[in-house]
This record gives C-alpha cells, sequence and structure tokens, in this order.
C-alpha cells in the first residue's frame, strides 16, 4: 500500500515528490492535475496551468496517506473526467500503482481502450512486483503507453520526470 514506508519515508510522500517535480518541469501552456486516489480520491490537485507550476508542486509536496488498497478503474474513471475537459492537444495520464495491490474489475480494459480512442494515452508505474503487473502492463499497452516496474519507492521521482519528458516530447 501507498502508507508503507521505505528507507522510513511513505511511498505516498515519495509519489508526491515526484508529481512535484512533474510539475515543476511543466512550461506555461502545459496543465496538471495530480488526484491521490485509494478507494476513493484523497487529495485533488488542480487542474493548473504550467504558469502555476510553483503552487503545484508545493500542494503536491502535503499530499498524505489514505486507507486502503489501489481501486484502479475507479481512479482512472475519476481521471478520465477530469482530462476529457482538457482542450489541450495532448492528455495523458500516468497511474501510479501497487503492484500487489491493485483492483482491477474488468472494466477497466474497456476504460482505457475507450481513452486511447479519444485520444488520451496512459503509462502506467508499479511499485514492486505481485500479482497485479501483467494487468498494469497489459493497461499501459491498451493505452499505448510505457510500463515501468520499480522495487524500489525511492526511484518514483526520477520515473515521473521521465515520463512527463517523454510526454513533452
Amino acid at each position: 500500500s501507498m502508507s508503507a514506508t521505505e528507507g522510513g519515508v511513505m511511498k505516498i510522500h515519495l509519489a508526491g515528490e515526484g508529481a512535484a517535480r512533474v510539475a515543476e518541469l511543466m512550461h506555461d501552456f502545459d496543465e496538471i492535475t495530480i488526484v491521490a486516489f485509494d478507494t476513493a480520491p484523497v487529495d485533488v490537485i488542480g487542474p493548473l496551468p504550467g504558469t502555476e507550476r510553483d503552487k503545484a508542486a508545493s500542494k503536491a509536496r502535503t499530499i498524505g496517506p489514505g486507507g486502503g488498497g489501489i481501486y484502479v478503474y475507479e481512479a482512472l474513471q475519476f481521471a478520465a473526467d477530469i482530462i476529457r475537459k482538457s482542450t489541450n492537444p495532448t492528455r495523458h495520464i500516468i497511474l501510479l500503482s501497487d503492484g500487489s495491490d491493485s483492483e482491477h474489475p474488468e472494466g477497466a480494459r474497456d476504460l482505457v481502450r475507450t481513452l486511447a480512442d479519444e485520444g488520451i494515452t496512459l503509462s502506467v508505474i508499479s511499485i514492486g512486483e505481485g500479482q497485479d503487473v501483467p494487468f498494469l502492463k497489459d493497461i499501459a499497452a491498451l493505452g499505448h503507453g510505457r510500463f515501468h516496474l520499480t522495487q524500489e519507492a525511492a526511484s518514483i521521482p526520477n520515473i515521473l520526470t521521465s515520463e512527463a519528458a517523454e510526454v513533452q516530447r
């Protein structure tokens, strides 16, 4: 779970730090929304324009833990509702989840396919191996995005910033 610690730091705080660094890399015309989600949205930051990158970054660094496992379908549905309102030509979702704690009803695949048809892409970062990794790999492929697997939550900030750089290209 994202409230688990690594080296004394909660995974959720590393995720928040990663999101903050992504915000700091935004161009003025970019837009970011950061959602911390477990079984429901815990924190929603944005949508904020690139001109407010400092505000987005400082808010991301305050994200705290929620409760249970990660409801991937509900999280993606929530993200979809936000990103569909954006007029940005590039619309991309980065899902950060747990390789062994991700709920995945069949509807998730259909949703990702629909989003891809709408030009909304999805990349997935899995923290740790586990029974949910094949599903997470699968939805990244369906979403025409990239899949990243890391054993160390400490690498989340770097993976998120490299993923954001890919999208900006």
